[in-house]
Protein backbone atom coordinates (compact mmCIF):
# COMPACT_ATOMS: atom_id res chain seq x y z
CA UNK A 1 0.00 0.00 0.00
CA UNK A 2 1.13 4.03 -0.20
CA UNK A 3 2.15 5.55 2.25
CA UNK A 4 -0.44 7.63 4.62
CA UNK A 5 -1.90 8.26 7.94
CA UNK A 6 -4.22 6.42 9.82
CA UNK A 7 -7.35 8.17 10.83
CA UNK A 8 -10.94 7.69 11.85
CA UNK A 9 -13.30 8.26 9.33
CA UNK A 10 -16.02 10.12 11.00
CA UNK A 11 -18.88 9.06 8.17
CA UNK A 12 -18.45 5.51 8.98
CA UNK A 13 -16.76 5.40 12.04
CA UNK A 14 -13.85 3.13 10.87
CA UNK A 15 -10.15 3.81 10.42
CA UNK A 16 -9.04 4.42 7.38
CA UNK A 17 -5.91 4.60 5.48
CA UNK A 18 -5.18 9.03 4.38
CA UNK A 19 -3.15 8.55 1.45
CA UNK A 20 -0.74 11.00 1.17
CA UNK A 21 1.70 12.65 -1.43
CA UNK A 22 4.80 10.32 -2.77
CA UNK A 23 6.97 13.59 -1.84
CA UNK A 24 6.05 13.42 1.46
CA UNK A 25 7.26 10.02 2.16
CA UNK A 26 10.72 10.25 4.91
CA UNK A 27 12.12 8.36 1.91
CA UNK A 28 11.79 10.66 -0.32
CA UNK A 29 12.55 14.26 2.33
CA UNK A 30 16.07 12.02 2.67
CA UNK A 31 16.90 11.68 -0.54
CA UNK A 32 16.16 15.28 -2.14
CA UNK A 33 18.10 16.28 1.10
CA UNK A 34 21.38 14.05 0.20
CA UNK A 35 20.62 15.23 -3.61
CA UNK A 36 20.82 18.97 -2.84
CA UNK A 37 23.57 18.58 -0.31
CA UNK A 38 25.35 17.26 -3.79
CA UNK A 39 24.46 19.36 -6.83
CA UNK A 40 22.97 22.12 -4.71
CA UNK A 41 19.90 23.63 -5.28
CA UNK A 42 20.35 27.59 -5.96
CA UNK A 43 18.95 28.99 -9.16
CA UNK A 44 19.69 32.30 -11.21
CA UNK A 45 16.68 34.78 -10.01
CA UNK A 46 15.05 37.22 -12.70
CA UNK A 47 17.15 40.26 -13.30
CA UNK A 48 14.95 43.23 -10.78
CA UNK A 49 13.77 45.98 -12.87
CA UNK A 50 14.45 49.68 -11.84
CA UNK A 51 11.66 51.86 -10.94
CA UNK A 52 12.13 53.89 -14.05
CA UNK A 53 11.40 51.28 -15.96
CA UNK A 54 8.23 50.83 -14.84
CA UNK A 55 7.71 54.57 -15.46
CA UNK A 56 8.92 54.15 -18.94
CA UNK A 57 6.40 51.79 -19.68
CA UNK A 58 3.88 53.52 -18.04
CA UNK A 59 4.50 56.56 -19.55
CA UNK A 60 4.53 55.31 -23.25
CA UNK A 61 0.51 53.43 -22.76
CA UNK A 62 0.13 57.40 -21.77
CA UNK A 63 1.07 58.19 -24.82
CA UNK A 64 -0.40 56.19 -26.81
CA UNK A 65 -3.08 55.58 -25.26
CA UNK A 66 -3.81 59.19 -26.27
CA UNK A 67 -3.55 58.61 -29.44
CA UNK A 68 -5.82 55.42 -29.53
CA UNK A 69 -9.37 55.74 -31.08
CA UNK A 70 -10.93 52.43 -30.78
CA UNK A 71 -12.55 50.98 -28.24
CA UNK A 72 -10.42 47.56 -28.41
CA UNK A 73 -7.24 49.11 -28.33
CA UNK A 74 -7.87 51.73 -25.32
CA UNK A 75 -8.99 48.28 -23.43
CA UNK A 76 -5.70 46.81 -24.20
CA UNK A 77 -3.49 49.79 -23.63
CA UNK A 78 -5.47 49.72 -20.04
CA UNK A 79 -4.85 46.59 -19.04
CA UNK A 80 -1.17 46.67 -20.24
CA UNK A 81 -0.98 49.25 -17.41
CA UNK A 82 -2.98 47.80 -14.80
CA UNK A 83 -0.54 44.82 -15.33
CA UNK A 84 2.76 47.21 -15.40
CA UNK A 85 1.28 49.22 -12.20
CA UNK A 86 0.16 45.80 -9.96
CA UNK A 87 3.16 43.98 -10.39
CA UNK A 88 5.28 47.10 -9.32
CA UNK A 89 3.01 47.90 -6.39
CA UNK A 90 1.07 45.31 -5.23
CA UNK A 91 4.21 42.65 -5.47
CA UNK A 92 1.91 40.17 -7.27
CA UNK A 93 2.74 36.65 -8.87
CA UNK A 94 1.98 36.21 -12.68
CA UNK A 95 -0.82 33.70 -11.53
CA UNK A 96 -2.03 36.49 -8.87
CA UNK A 97 -2.54 38.92 -11.33
CA UNK A 98 -3.85 37.05 -14.29
CA UNK A 99 -6.14 35.52 -12.04
CA UNK A 100 -7.81 38.68 -10.95
CA UNK A 101 -11.49 39.60 -12.33
CA UNK A 102 -13.30 42.58 -11.98
CA UNK A 103 -14.84 41.71 -8.92
CA UNK A 104 -12.01 40.80 -7.44
CA UNK A 105 -11.14 44.97 -6.84
CA UNK A 106 -12.14 47.42 -5.16
CA UNK A 107 -12.24 50.86 -6.24
CA UNK A 108 -12.09 53.67 -3.48
CA UNK A 109 -12.01 57.19 -5.21
CA UNK A 110 -10.26 59.78 -3.44
CA UNK A 111 -13.70 61.65 -2.85
CA UNK A 112 -14.85 58.18 -0.83
CA UNK A 113 -11.85 57.89 1.52
CA UNK A 114 -13.22 59.47 4.47
CA UNK A 115 -15.81 56.58 4.59
CA UNK A 116 -13.27 54.13 4.71
CA UNK A 117 -11.30 56.22 7.79
CA UNK A 118 -8.14 57.34 5.04
CA UNK A 119 -7.40 60.58 5.36
CA UNK A 120 -8.94 63.70 2.50
CA UNK A 121 -7.55 63.20 -1.06
CA UNK A 122 -6.72 59.43 -0.06
CA UNK A 123 -8.27 56.34 -2.10
CA UNK A 124 -6.79 52.88 -3.41
CA UNK A 125 -7.86 49.92 -4.70
CA UNK A 126 -8.29 46.89 -2.55
CA UNK A 127 -7.27 43.61 -5.06
CA UNK A 128 -8.37 40.42 -3.61
CA UNK A 129 -6.40 37.38 -4.82
CA UNK A 130 -7.82 33.53 -5.29
CA UNK A 131 -7.36 31.47 -2.10
CA UNK A 132 -4.35 29.56 -3.95
CA UNK A 133 -1.88 31.90 -2.76
CA UNK A 134 1.86 30.32 -2.22
CA UNK A 135 2.16 31.01 1.60
CA UNK A 136 -1.43 30.85 2.82
CA UNK A 137 -3.37 28.25 0.30
CA UNK A 138 -6.19 28.16 2.93
CA UNK A 139 -8.35 31.01 2.88
CA UNK A 140 -7.96 34.62 0.26
CA UNK A 141 -6.00 37.36 0.83
CA UNK A 142 -6.58 41.31 -0.10
CA UNK A 143 -3.39 43.58 -1.10
CA UNK A 144 -4.58 47.27 -0.75
CA UNK A 145 -2.44 49.61 -3.08
CA UNK A 146 -2.84 53.45 -3.22
CA UNK A 147 -4.90 55.14 -5.76
CA UNK A 148 -2.21 57.52 -6.77
CA UNK A 149 1.61 57.12 -5.00
CA UNK A 150 3.58 59.81 -4.63
CA UNK A 151 6.14 58.98 -6.79
CA UNK A 152 3.11 59.81 -9.42
CA UNK A 153 1.67 56.32 -10.29
CA UNK A 154 -2.10 56.35 -10.80
CA UNK A 155 -3.23 52.59 -10.44
CA UNK A 156 -6.49 54.09 -9.59
CA UNK A 157 -6.86 56.47 -12.86
CA UNK A 158 -6.35 53.45 -15.44
CA UNK A 159 -8.72 51.19 -13.31
CA UNK A 160 -11.58 54.20 -13.59
CA UNK A 161 -10.58 53.80 -17.55
CA UNK A 162 -10.62 50.20 -17.85
CA UNK A 163 -13.72 50.04 -16.13
CA UNK A 164 -15.64 52.79 -18.15
CA UNK A 165 -14.32 50.64 -21.32
CA UNK A 166 -16.78 47.71 -19.97
CA UNK A 167 -19.96 47.30 -22.13
CA UNK A 168 -22.99 46.36 -20.07
CA UNK A 169 -20.86 46.59 -16.37
CA UNK A 170 -23.57 48.04 -14.13
CA UNK A 171 -21.83 47.01 -10.70
CA UNK A 172 -18.32 45.74 -11.08
CA UNK A 173 -18.59 44.31 -7.69
CA UNK A 174 -20.36 41.54 -8.94
CA UNK A 175 -18.49 41.34 -12.42
CA UNK A 176 -16.69 37.31 -12.52
CA UNK A 177 -15.28 38.65 -15.72
CA UNK A 178 -11.05 38.01 -16.31
CA UNK A 179 -9.82 41.42 -16.24
CA UNK A 180 -6.65 40.74 -18.36
CA UNK A 181 -8.19 38.53 -21.49
CA UNK A 182 -7.90 39.50 -25.28
CA UNK A 183 -10.96 40.14 -27.77
CA UNK A 184 -11.01 36.18 -28.18
CA UNK A 185 -11.74 35.91 -24.25
CA UNK A 186 -8.02 34.34 -23.80
CA UNK A 187 -6.93 35.26 -20.14
CA UNK A 188 -3.23 37.11 -20.98
CA UNK A 189 -0.05 35.29 -19.21
CA UNK A 190 3.46 36.22 -18.50
CA UNK A 191 5.13 35.14 -21.67
CA UNK A 192 2.25 37.55 -23.81
CA UNK A 193 3.29 40.50 -21.37
CA UNK A 194 6.69 40.08 -21.50
CA UNK A 195 6.91 39.76 -24.87
CA UNK A 196 4.38 41.89 -26.76
CA UNK A 197 4.79 45.06 -23.77
CA UNK A 198 7.94 44.64 -21.40
CA UNK A 199 10.46 43.16 -23.84
CA UNK A 200 9.98 45.92 -26.82
CA UNK A 201 10.18 48.75 -23.97
CA UNK A 202 13.66 47.13 -22.61
CA UNK A 203 14.68 46.99 -25.86
CA UNK A 204 14.38 50.50 -26.70
CA UNK A 205 15.94 51.45 -23.39
CA UNK A 206 18.95 49.13 -23.81
CA UNK A 207 19.36 51.13 -27.14
CA UNK A 208 19.32 54.63 -26.23
CA UNK A 209 21.99 53.65 -23.55
CA UNK A 210 20.26 52.43 -20.69
CA UNK A 211 23.37 51.42 -18.44
CA UNK A 212 20.94 48.65 -16.08
CA UNK A 213 20.23 46.94 -19.64
CA UNK A 214 23.40 47.33 -21.34
CA UNK A 215 25.81 44.27 -19.74
CA UNK A 216 22.40 42.66 -21.47
CA UNK A 217 22.73 42.84 -25.53
CA UNK A 218 25.31 39.99 -26.37
CA UNK A 219 24.70 36.28 -27.42
CA UNK A 220 22.13 33.89 -26.71
CA UNK A 221 21.98 33.48 -22.68
CA UNK A 222 23.28 37.24 -22.03
CA UNK A 223 19.94 38.76 -23.84
CA UNK A 224 17.29 40.23 -21.99
CA UNK A 225 14.73 37.24 -22.75
CA UNK A 226 17.37 35.26 -20.75
CA UNK A 227 17.73 37.91 -17.91
CA UNK A 228 14.25 39.23 -17.61
CA UNK A 229 12.24 35.51 -18.18
CA UNK A 230 9.76 35.68 -15.21
CA UNK A 231 7.94 38.50 -14.25
CA UNK A 232 9.25 38.17 -10.66
CA UNK A 233 11.61 41.00 -11.96
CA UNK A 234 9.26 43.56 -11.01
CA UNK A 235 8.65 42.31 -7.21
CA UNK A 236 12.41 41.61 -6.40
CA UNK A 237 12.61 45.42 -7.90
CA UNK A 238 10.50 47.11 -6.04
CA UNK A 239 11.26 45.08 -2.75
CA UNK A 240 14.56 46.49 -3.54
CA UNK A 241 13.35 50.06 -4.76
CA UNK A 242 11.47 50.47 -0.96
CA UNK A 243 14.74 49.93 0.98
CA UNK A 244 16.55 52.46 -0.79
CA UNK A 245 16.65 56.16 -1.48
CA UNK A 246 18.81 58.22 -3.89
CA UNK A 247 18.43 61.97 -3.66
CA UNK A 248 14.25 61.41 -3.67
CA UNK A 249 12.16 63.63 -1.67
CA UNK A 250 9.37 62.83 -2.53
CA UNK A 251 9.21 59.98 -0.67
CA UNK A 252 10.90 57.54 2.28
CA UNK A 253 12.01 54.21 2.88
CA UNK A 254 9.38 51.52 3.99
CA UNK A 255 9.67 49.89 7.32
CA UNK A 256 10.18 45.96 8.05
CA UNK A 257 6.97 45.78 8.98
CA UNK A 258 5.60 47.19 5.92
CA UNK A 259 7.42 44.78 3.69
CA UNK A 260 6.26 41.92 5.48
CA UNK A 261 2.79 42.76 5.58
CA UNK A 262 2.74 43.96 1.81
CA UNK A 263 4.82 41.06 0.37
CA UNK A 264 2.43 38.57 2.66
CA UNK A 265 5.16 37.05 4.27
CA UNK A 266 4.66 35.01 7.71
CA UNK A 267 6.68 35.29 10.07
CA UNK A 268 7.72 32.75 12.49
CA UNK A 269 7.76 32.87 16.01
CA UNK A 270 10.93 31.45 16.32
CA UNK A 271 12.43 34.03 14.32
CA UNK A 272 10.24 37.18 15.30
CA UNK A 273 8.83 38.44 18.42
CA UNK A 274 6.13 37.72 19.36
CA UNK A 275 4.39 40.97 19.46
CA UNK A 276 4.72 41.52 16.04
CA UNK A 277 2.41 38.14 15.31
CA UNK A 278 -0.66 40.23 16.46
CA UNK A 279 -0.18 43.12 14.95
CA UNK A 280 -3.17 44.11 12.79
CA UNK A 281 -2.91 47.51 10.78
CA UNK A 282 -5.76 49.81 9.28
CA UNK A 283 -6.10 50.28 5.85
CA UNK A 284 -4.30 53.61 6.34
CA UNK A 285 -1.03 51.53 7.45
CA UNK A 286 -1.14 49.29 5.31
CA UNK A 287 -1.52 51.58 2.18
CA UNK A 288 1.28 53.58 3.47
CA UNK A 289 3.76 51.49 1.35
CA UNK A 290 2.65 52.32 -1.95
CA UNK A 291 1.61 55.84 -0.91
CA UNK A 292 4.58 57.49 0.45
CA UNK A 293 7.71 54.72 -0.54
CA UNK A 294 6.60 53.68 -4.07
Amino acid sequence: TRAGNVVLDPNTAQLRIDEVRASDEATMTYFTRGLSARIGTSSKPAVPLLERHVRALDTLLEKEWACARGVERRMELSRAALANLFLWLAWLRASELFGLRICDITLIRPTEGKAYDLPSGVGALLLRLAPETKSQRGHAVDVPIAYATKAGFHPGMWMERFLALQPGVVRPEEDPTPIFQDVRRRVWDSALFREQYLYPLLYSLQMNGDAHLGPYGGPDGLGIPSKFYSLHCYRRGSRSHVARLRGESHRRLATLDEIYEHARWQRKRSGEAVDLLYKELPLYDRLAITLLCM
